[in-house]
């Protein structure tokens, strides 16, 4: 059996590979935007759909040149979030 620590590991990396295509469509272009870093914390229920998506922390790698686009990095950050729902948790 795994422990809670390795479950949550597991669902993270099964939500993150669900994820990235609509991220990848969803990145925001512009001036140094690949600096950018976010985290976010995702409540699901047991059948994969999204509760909730909420910034955690602090979005990271600001700088001058990407202040134009840091708000919607963040917005299509959760919009991604929401495009793979439901999650596929079922070996989980």
């Amino acid at each position: 059996a795994q422990s809670a620590a390795e479950l949550r590991r597991s669902v993270q990396l099964a939500v993150d590979r669900e994820i990235r295509p609509f991220w990848q469509r969803n990145l925001p272009s512009g001036l140094e935007v690949e600096l950018l870093r976010l985290t976010l914390e995702i409540r699901l229920r047991s059948d994969g759909t999204v509760v909730e998506v909420q910034q955690f922390g602090e979005l990271s790698g600001k700088t001058d040149s990407n202040a134009p686009q840091q708000q919607r990095f963040v917005e299509q950050a959760k919009k991604s979030v929401l495009q793979a729902a439901p999650f596929d948790l079922t070996d989980q």
